[in-house]
Protein backbone atom coordinates (compact mmCIF):
# COMPACT_ATOMS: atom_id res chain seq x y z
CA UNK A 1 0.00 0.00 0.00
CA UNK A 2 1.48 3.54 -0.71
CA UNK A 3 1.85 6.48 1.54
CA UNK A 4 -0.76 8.16 -0.11
CA UNK A 5 -3.52 5.36 -0.41
CA UNK A 6 -2.72 4.81 3.48
CA UNK A 7 -2.86 8.71 4.08
CA UNK A 8 -6.53 8.55 2.16
CA UNK A 9 -7.72 5.64 4.30
CA UNK A 10 -7.00 8.01 7.41
CA UNK A 11 -8.86 11.04 6.03
CA UNK A 12 -11.79 8.95 5.33
CA UNK A 13 -11.73 7.25 8.64
CA UNK A 14 -11.71 10.75 10.63
CA UNK A 15 -14.19 11.93 8.28
CA UNK A 16 -16.73 9.31 9.42
CA UNK A 17 -15.09 9.15 13.64
CA UNK A 18 -15.59 13.23 13.22
CA UNK A 19 -19.47 12.71 11.27
CA UNK A 20 -20.42 10.44 13.67
CA UNK A 21 -19.40 12.32 17.21
CA UNK A 22 -21.01 15.11 15.40
CA UNK A 23 -23.71 14.02 15.05
CA UNK A 24 -23.79 12.14 18.92
CA UNK A 25 -23.58 16.30 19.67
CA UNK A 26 -26.17 16.68 17.76
CA UNK A 27 -28.79 14.69 19.30
CA UNK A 28 -27.93 14.53 22.82
CA UNK A 29 -25.07 16.87 23.87
CA UNK A 30 -26.00 20.16 21.83
CA UNK A 31 -29.70 20.70 23.77
CA UNK A 32 -28.58 20.04 27.23
CA UNK A 33 -25.52 22.25 27.07
CA UNK A 34 -27.21 24.98 25.26
CA UNK A 35 -30.00 24.90 27.97
CA UNK A 36 -27.25 25.25 30.71
CA UNK A 37 -25.71 28.15 29.42
CA UNK A 38 -29.26 29.81 29.09
CA UNK A 39 -30.02 28.85 32.66
CA UNK A 40 -26.13 30.28 33.75
CA UNK A 41 -25.15 32.60 31.82
CA UNK A 42 -27.73 34.42 28.96
CA UNK A 43 -30.30 34.71 31.51
CA UNK A 44 -28.66 37.55 32.98
CA UNK A 45 -29.84 40.37 31.44
CA UNK A 46 -26.05 41.95 31.27
CA UNK A 47 -24.23 39.05 29.77
CA UNK A 48 -26.95 38.60 27.05
CA UNK A 49 -26.72 42.38 26.27
CA UNK A 50 -22.89 42.25 26.35
CA UNK A 51 -22.43 39.20 24.30
CA UNK A 52 -24.86 40.12 21.83
CA UNK A 53 -23.71 43.21 20.98
CA UNK A 54 -20.01 41.82 20.04
CA UNK A 55 -19.33 42.26 16.67
CA UNK A 56 -18.40 39.81 13.90
CA UNK A 57 -14.79 39.97 13.13
CA UNK A 58 -14.00 37.49 11.23
CA UNK A 59 -13.71 38.88 8.25
CA UNK A 60 -11.81 41.75 9.12
CA UNK A 61 -9.17 38.95 10.89
CA UNK A 62 -9.65 37.36 7.52
CA UNK A 63 -8.63 40.22 5.78
CA UNK A 64 -5.47 41.18 7.67
CA UNK A 65 -4.48 37.70 7.77
CA UNK A 66 -4.43 37.44 4.21
CA UNK A 67 -3.09 40.95 3.08
CA UNK A 68 -1.19 40.95 5.98
CA UNK A 69 0.78 37.88 4.87
CA UNK A 70 1.31 38.59 1.50
CA UNK A 71 2.20 41.99 2.21
CA UNK A 72 5.63 40.70 4.60
CA UNK A 73 6.14 37.82 2.34
CA UNK A 74 6.60 40.21 -0.49
CA UNK A 75 8.79 42.65 1.42
CA UNK A 76 10.77 39.75 2.88
CA UNK A 77 11.42 38.26 -0.55
CA UNK A 78 12.23 41.82 -1.60
CA UNK A 79 14.96 41.84 0.88
CA UNK A 80 16.01 38.79 -0.32
CA UNK A 81 15.01 36.56 2.53
CA UNK A 82 14.36 32.79 1.02
CA UNK A 83 13.09 30.34 3.94
CA UNK A 84 10.30 28.54 5.88
CA UNK A 85 9.16 31.79 6.94
CA UNK A 86 7.96 32.87 3.31
CA UNK A 87 5.88 29.44 2.52
CA UNK A 88 4.17 29.62 5.85
CA UNK A 89 3.21 33.38 4.96
CA UNK A 90 2.22 32.21 1.40
CA UNK A 91 -0.15 29.26 2.50
CA UNK A 92 -1.67 32.41 5.56
CA UNK A 93 -2.62 34.59 2.77
CA UNK A 94 -4.59 32.03 0.70
CA UNK A 95 -5.95 30.05 3.40
CA UNK A 96 -7.94 32.28 5.70
CA UNK A 97 -9.77 33.34 2.68
CA UNK A 98 -10.09 29.73 1.65
CA UNK A 99 -11.49 28.66 4.91
CA UNK A 100 -14.09 31.68 4.95
CA UNK A 101 -15.28 30.91 1.80
CA UNK A 102 -15.66 26.97 2.69
CA UNK A 103 -17.22 28.37 5.83
CA UNK A 104 -19.68 30.65 3.59
CA UNK A 105 -20.77 27.54 1.29
CA UNK A 106 -21.15 25.43 3.77
CA UNK A 107 -23.60 27.20 6.04
CA UNK A 108 -26.12 27.89 3.77
CA UNK A 109 -25.57 23.62 3.03
CA UNK A 110 -26.58 22.82 6.26
CA UNK A 111 -29.18 25.53 7.40
CA UNK A 112 -28.77 25.36 10.81
CA UNK A 113 -30.80 27.42 13.01
CA UNK A 114 -28.36 29.20 15.60
CA UNK A 115 -28.34 28.79 19.23
CA UNK A 116 -29.52 31.93 20.50
CA UNK A 117 -32.56 31.94 17.86
CA UNK A 118 -32.81 28.52 19.07
CA UNK A 119 -33.28 29.58 22.29
CA UNK A 120 -36.09 31.77 21.05
CA UNK A 121 -38.07 29.68 18.60
CA UNK A 122 -37.45 25.87 20.45
CA UNK A 123 -39.47 24.31 18.68
CA UNK A 124 -36.91 25.20 15.35
CA UNK A 125 -34.22 23.27 16.42
CA UNK A 126 -32.25 21.23 13.99
CA UNK A 127 -31.03 21.28 9.99
CA UNK A 128 -33.06 23.34 7.05
CA UNK A 129 -30.94 22.30 4.48
CA UNK A 130 -30.38 24.66 1.61
CA UNK A 131 -31.79 27.68 3.55
CA UNK A 132 -29.61 30.46 2.79
CA UNK A 133 -31.85 32.92 5.56
CA UNK A 134 -30.43 35.20 8.73
CA UNK A 135 -30.09 32.97 11.58
CA UNK A 136 -30.16 29.54 9.72
CA UNK A 137 -25.86 29.83 9.45
CA UNK A 138 -25.00 28.14 12.78
CA UNK A 139 -22.88 25.19 10.76
CA UNK A 140 -20.38 24.52 11.37
CA UNK A 141 -19.04 27.35 13.24
CA UNK A 142 -17.04 29.91 10.54
CA UNK A 143 -14.80 31.33 13.57
CA UNK A 144 -13.55 27.60 14.25
CA UNK A 145 -13.17 26.85 10.73
CA UNK A 146 -10.87 30.28 9.91
CA UNK A 147 -9.39 29.76 12.99
CA UNK A 148 -8.24 26.52 13.11
CA UNK A 149 -6.96 26.77 9.55
CA UNK A 150 -4.72 29.11 10.57
CA UNK A 151 -3.45 27.78 13.58
CA UNK A 152 -2.81 24.11 11.72
CA UNK A 153 -0.79 26.08 9.90
CA UNK A 154 0.99 27.42 12.23
CA UNK A 155 1.75 24.08 14.14
CA UNK A 156 2.66 22.98 10.97
CA UNK A 157 5.60 24.91 10.54
CA UNK A 158 6.47 25.64 13.92
CA UNK A 159 5.81 22.68 15.99
CA UNK A 160 7.03 24.51 19.36
CA UNK A 161 3.12 26.46 19.11
CA UNK A 162 1.26 23.21 19.30
CA UNK A 163 -0.10 23.64 23.10
CA UNK A 164 -0.62 27.27 22.57
CA UNK A 165 -2.51 26.72 19.43
CA UNK A 166 -4.41 24.27 21.36
CA UNK A 167 -4.99 26.32 24.04
CA UNK A 168 -6.23 28.93 21.86
CA UNK A 169 -8.84 26.90 20.09
CA UNK A 170 -10.04 25.59 23.26
CA UNK A 171 -10.84 29.02 24.77
CA UNK A 172 -12.22 30.18 21.81
CA UNK A 173 -14.39 26.69 21.74
CA UNK A 174 -15.65 27.37 25.08
CA UNK A 175 -16.25 31.34 24.46
CA UNK A 176 -18.83 30.65 21.22
CA UNK A 177 -20.47 27.99 23.47
CA UNK A 178 -20.98 30.18 26.55
CA UNK A 179 -21.90 33.13 24.64
CA UNK A 180 -24.73 31.18 22.78
CA UNK A 181 -23.71 31.78 19.58
CA UNK A 182 -22.76 28.42 18.70
CA UNK A 183 -23.94 24.46 19.95
CA UNK A 184 -20.91 22.11 20.64
CA UNK A 185 -21.22 19.98 17.13
CA UNK A 186 -20.87 23.41 15.45
CA UNK A 187 -17.79 23.88 17.20
CA UNK A 188 -16.14 20.00 16.42
CA UNK A 189 -17.47 20.53 12.55
CA UNK A 190 -15.71 23.87 12.48
CA UNK A 191 -12.72 22.07 14.05
CA UNK A 192 -12.62 19.38 11.51
CA UNK A 193 -13.27 21.05 8.54
CA UNK A 194 -10.56 23.83 9.33
CA UNK A 195 -7.86 21.42 9.60
CA UNK A 196 -8.88 19.36 6.29
CA UNK A 197 -9.22 22.88 4.76
CA UNK A 198 -5.27 24.09 6.04
CA UNK A 199 -4.54 20.32 4.52
CA UNK A 200 -5.78 21.02 1.17
CA UNK A 201 -4.03 24.85 0.93
CA UNK A 202 -0.91 22.92 1.64
CA UNK A 203 -1.23 20.34 -0.97
CA UNK A 204 -2.47 22.71 -3.77
CA UNK A 205 0.14 24.93 -3.48
CA UNK A 206 2.82 23.01 -2.14
CA UNK A 207 2.34 20.26 -4.75
CA UNK A 208 2.68 17.72 -1.61
CA UNK A 209 0.93 14.88 -0.53
CA UNK A 210 -1.81 15.53 2.37
CA UNK A 211 -0.42 15.28 5.74
CA UNK A 212 -1.56 12.52 7.76
CA UNK A 213 -5.09 13.14 9.75
CA UNK A 214 -3.45 10.74 12.75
Amino acid sequence: MTDLSRTSQKWIASFFLVAVLTALCARFIDLPVALWVKETFIRNPAWAVTTGRMPDLLLHLVLLVSVGACCLRLVRLRKGHVDNLNDFLLLASWDAPASFVAKALLKPLFGRLNNRLWLKNPDLYGFYWFQNRWGYDAFPSGHMLVLVALLALLVRFFPVARIPALLLALVTSVALILTGYHFLSDIVAGCYLGIVVEALVHAAICGRKAPSAA
